[in-house]
């Protein structure tokens, strides 16, 4: 008969960060010993607080006796498989964990499931809120626990928790007439540091908001994990209000108590922030750009003023290719795009480098489209991250990604299975979604030479250093791909012809999609399946000798051939490849009654050897769009 199984881990406050992954390990431990030890089981659900992980099982059975024995073996595995970014031993423990264990709910069908770790047993019995509810209650089941803990001022399922915080704190935005400014790593963050949200709305100095916008987020984020609000405005565009929401893990009669002290600390780190901004205004960036000497980009790569030089000169050379009329300013951001590391703000707020560049270019009077550049030189920091919006932006952040790329892979840093401590995967991923969305004609080979010389290394260097990184994107790229929905023998198909140039990789992709279904294509596959049964991997690219042609088939293949050839190498220069590939699709009947009409192994040997040049000029057109034996 089935029985559910409560499981609590009771601890000291677990940050909030390693919460979410320690659950997601409990369940999936729970899954494997359960059915290692034969045990059948609904899904598992998992629960927790600060101070609390909860497993719970509503129906499990054992086939045999000894449902208990098993258990007890289980859950002392669970808790000592639970793996964090950092632990430690607790007083005189073996047991390594994020924080002290203090009790331990084992209840099985209502009965205890006794075992001891470190000392500490076993029980049915669990705790509320640490100081709103803080005496021991016996727990029976689930149902009644949940209803417990709720009575001691604790919500233990942490999606209840997360829209209750969600809800009240729109609710309270609205009292000022804003809304909360979308935060969601934010949002989850605070709801594994509460066991009973409590809502609280301040407010600051209207003076802060000179500061900029980002500066007084990240304070509020960051430093002390308030939500920050904006008028509930759509026009003009939403702009920050001087009022911050705060979570409280107290519910208490006199709030403003603890709201005083809140505005009182953000207070202080706006004052600092404020003296730091005032600080930096007076020095122009363009002159921090001598200061960079002294600042290290990597040991053996030099400073950031050396590698600010080459970003000016990458920049150039990717300008001259994408659009010569930005060269100037593409290349004028990229020589101030690291000058605001020198700044107080940005020593104070990392997170700030390229967005303080942004404003103090402005306040130093150069051009927005350079000031923009700056900014979004680190653009996409992380996935799901924005993309440059202005071609300037797109050049300087690409050829900064080049650039480090080039000079990790030249020193032998390239990530490994288990480790990418310079974020090079994050780079190359960057470096394939602006070329994707700007549609930039770029060789990622040229690329690569370009940043290599600048880095001045011998040609034997260079050739390693195109081979590894060419070999690194294709990787990157085929995962990318993934990402964009495309299907995998698409993928395979395109990325076999290589991934130097990213928009002819996107264009071909574009027309095989576009495709799809036509009846033409299947054609054309099927043409090119007999085209490769016949060839095999070798594709001769002699010329055709009209005086071998016999079969008016053949020549009728001829003929189109040639005719498509012209148009086809039009279209293929173009990148039009969606042209081209219904340009080769007119040529597929035709294959089809060459098979049908010829033989193509003739006894003539000149004649044979004719046809399989033929079919090989049918394939070196077809090679150009896709490897269509992968298309499928």
């Amino acid at each position: 008969m089935p029985k559910e199984l409560l499981f609590e881990i009771g601890t000291e406050e677990i940050p909030a960060g390693y919460m979410g992954p320690a659950l997601s390990q409990i369940k999936e431990m729970a899954q494997k010993y359960l059915t290692d030890a034969d045990f059948k089981f609904v899904s598992p659900k998992t629960y927790g607080t600060p101070r609390r992980m909860v497993l719970l099982l509503p129906e499990i059975e054992f086939s045999s006796v000894g449902a208990t024995a098993e258990l007890q073996k289980i859950l002392p595995k669970i808790i000592a498989g639970i793996s964090f970014p950092k632990s430690m031993r607790w007083a005189d423990g073996n047991l390594r964990f994020a924080r002290p264990i203090r009790w331990m709910t084992a209840v099985f069908g209502g009965e205890v499931i006794d075992f001891e770790i470190d000392g500490l047993k076993s029980g049915d019995f669990s705790y509320g809120h640490r100081f709103l509810g803080p005496s021991q209650f016996i727990v029976k089941n689930f149902e009644q626990y949940q209803q417990e803990l709720k009575n001691r001022f604790v919500i233990l399922d942490q999606k209840e928790r997360k829209n209750s915080i969600k809800n009240e704190i729109e609710a309270a935005a609205a009292k000022v007439g804003g809304k909360v400014l979308p935060d969601e790593k934010l949002l989850e963050t605070v709801t594994w540091l509460v066991e009973y949200p409590t809502v609280l709305l301040g407010s600051f100095k209207k003076d802060f908001l000179l500061l900029p916008k980002e500066v007084l987020i990240i304070a509020m984020r960051q430093q002390q994990k308030y939500f920050s609000l904006v008028n509930d405005k759509e026009n003009p565009l939403p702009c920050l209000l001087p009022h911050f929401i705060t979570i409280s893990n107290m519910k208490v009669d006199e709030p403003e108590i603890i709201i005083k002290g809140n505005e009182k600390v953000l207070a202080a780190r706006l004052n600092d922030a404020q003296f730091l901004f005032e600080a930096d205004k007076k020095v122009a960036l363009a002159k921090r750009v001598e200061g960079l000497r002294k600042v290290t980009f990597q040991e053996k790569l030099g400073s950031m003023h050396e590698k600010a030089q080459r970003l000016a000169r990458l920049s150039e050379f990717v300008a001259s290719v994408v659009d010569p009329k930005v060269k100037s300013n593409a290349a004028h951001a990229a020589l101030l795009a690291k000058a605001d590391l020198l700044t107080e703000m940005v020593g104070e707020f990392p997170e700030l480098q390229g967005v303080m560049g942004k404003y103090y270019a402005k306040l130093s009077g150069e051009k927005e489209t350079v000031a923009l550049a700056i900014a979004e030189q680190y653009l996409p920091r992380f996935s799901g991250d924005g993309l440059p919006t202005t071609k300037e932006g797109a050049i300087v952040s690409l050829a900064d990604k080049i650039d480090s790329l080039v000079g990790y892979f030249s020193l032998g840093l390239a990530p490994t299975a288990t480790e990418d401590p310079y974020a090079l995967r994050r780079q190359a991923l960057g470096v394939l979604q602006i070329i994707w969305q700007a549609e930039f004609p770029v060789s990622l080979k040229n690329l690569i030479d370009k940043a290599a010389t600048l880095y001045k290394k011998s040609d034997k260097e260079k050739k390693k250093i195109d081979k590894d990184l060419v070999e690194f994107f294709s990787g990157r790229a085929e995962n990318f791909l993934e990402s964009k929905k495309v299907s995998k023998p698409i993928i395979g198909a395109v990325l076999s012809l290589g991934v130097n140039d990213l928009l002819s990789v996107k264009k071909r992709i574009e027309a095989l999609e576009k495709a799809q279904g036509r009846a033409e294509l299947e054609l054309l596959k099927s043409a090119m399946k007999r085209i490769n049964n016949i060839l095999g991997k070798k594709t001769s690219k002699k010329t055709v000798g009209p005086k071998f042609l016999q079969e008016p088939a053949e020549k009728d293949l001829y003929k189109i051939i040639t005719e498509t050839q012209k148009v086809f190498e039009k279209k293929i220069k173009q990148r039009d490849f969606e042209g081209a590939l219904n340009a080769l699709m007119v040529v597929a009947p035709f294959i089809h009654k060459f098979f049908d009409k010829v033989l193509v192994m003739a006894k003539n040997k000149k004649v044979k050897e004719n046809r399989i040049i033929l079919l090989g000029a049918v394939r070196v057109m077809a090679n150009e769009i896709a490897d269509f034996s992968k298309v499928i």
